[in-house]
């Protein structure tokens, strides 16, 4: 998941002008323009890069015509949650086929508490204490219920059986080829080192370090199959060669 630190529509975030304007008709084209940058033109959900702007969505985190209310809510009072700017984000139109109405419970920015009745903004370490990847899968920490309905629902695995399965085995063969890419680039990292290569190897590991940083796509999950590999070569190398300038691109 595409998770996004900073609030969306506060500070230098385009997004935060758009807070002005709840009672105007949704302008999907306008949310989705300022939507792909607060994004890094990443979907919110299985951080597939943008092709072209007009190929992603604008999905409402809690659906339009959901199943069921929540409880306690009237219609009234949930068509106003549907409709504020804080329920839009940057979709691809797989996970927003795949999600449908279906509930959402883990968010990558903004989500609404029921209970006391107002927007709050999402904790990294909720993300991070309930969602990892191993290899190009997606797992709940703990068998999580919330991590395991939120899978579910967006089918982020390709495991569900249903008609749009084809859609879902088409990310997981992407994900896939680029976590094997990913691999290759570190082993070769490592075979520079072992040959004493370590000018070489930290070139090549700038380059490959690149696919770490947040506006990568598929970030996430390289990040949580090979972020201790390259952090102890990075400590390897540190201590070899001057790299300061590697590790600062890595970590931008």
């Amino acid at each position: 998941m595409r998770y996004i630190e900073r609030p969306l529509y506060k500070g230098n975030y385009p997004l935060a002008n758009l807070v002005r304007y709840k009672r105007v008709p949704y302008d999907g084209k306008r949310v989705k323009v300022h939507l792909v940058e607060c994004y890094g033109f990443r979907c919110c959900y299985c951080e597939t890069p943008i092709l072209s702007i007009t190929t992603f969505q604008v999905d409402h985190f809690y659906p339009q015509n959901p199943n069921s209310l929540p409880s306690g809510l009237t219609q009234t009072q949930y068509d106003s949650v549907v409709n504020h700017v804080y329920n839009y984000h940057l979709s691809c139109p797989r996970c927003n086929v795949v999600k449908s109405n279906k509930p959402n419970n883990i968010s990558p920015n903004y989500y609404y508490d029921f209970t006391h009745l107002q927007w709050k903004l999402s904790r990294k370490e909720f993300y991070r204490e309930n969602l990892e990847y191993r290899g190009p899968y997606i797992y709940p920490v703990n068998n999580s219920s919330l991590a395991l309905q939120f899978i579910t629902n967006l089918n982020l695995n390709g495991t569900t059986d249903s008609e749009l399965d084809g859609l879902r085995l088409a990310l997981i063969d992407q994900r896939s080829a680029y976590l094997v890419e990913t691999q290759m680039l570190l082993q070769s990292c490592y075979l520079l080192m072992n040959a004493k290569e370590y000018n070489g190897a930290a070139i090549l590991l700038l380059y490959v370090g690149a696919r770490f940083r947040k506006s990568a796509p598929y970030s996430t999950m390289i990040v949580d199959n090979f972020g201790p590999l390259l952090f102890a070569m990075l400590l390897k190398l540190k201590s070899i060669v001057p790299i300061k300038s590697v590790i600062q691109s890595i970590l931008r």
